[in-house]
């Protein structure tokens, strides 16, 4: 059900901009939500359950890849409202932007070496 949500005082928003095929956007389309709502801190620090949530969705997909011979991935953008907190993550270069007063800010860091220097220099430091 894409309208799994145990917590009535939490909402989920996500953008998954697919790359060679669906397969992994729509893997994360019906999966993410579930892993990140039913995690156990979600509701004492969603921060940990978007981010723990994220990297366990990527395992699985990676294992449903390497057993379906599928090369494929995706970027993600997830907005995560619990209570009054609002929680932004990205993967890739899918970005999350507020718009405030009519301007744009942007919530979150490009995750791009072509696109973010920044982004480089922490992967080379990997």
């Amino acid at each position: 059900d894409d309208n799994y949500n145990p917590h009535p005082e939490t909402s989920f928003f996500g953008v998954y901009d697919g790359h060679a095929g669906t397969a992994a956007a729509n893997f994360l389309r019906k999966n993410l939500h579930r892993a990140v709502l039913s995690h156990p801190q979600l509701l004492e620090d969603p921060e940990t359950a978007a981010k723990e949530g994220i990297a366990t969705v990527e395992q699985n997909f990676m294992s449903y890849a390497d057993e379906q011979r599928l090369d494929a991935g995706s970027t993600l953008a997830i907005a995560l409202i619990v209570g009054t907190e609002l929680v932004v993550a990205n993967v890739g270069d899918s970005e999350v932007v507020l718009n405030r007063n009519g301007s744009a800010v942007i919530l979150t860091t490009i995750h791009n070496m072509r696109k973010n220097e920044s982004e480089e220099e922490r992967v080379r430091a990997c």
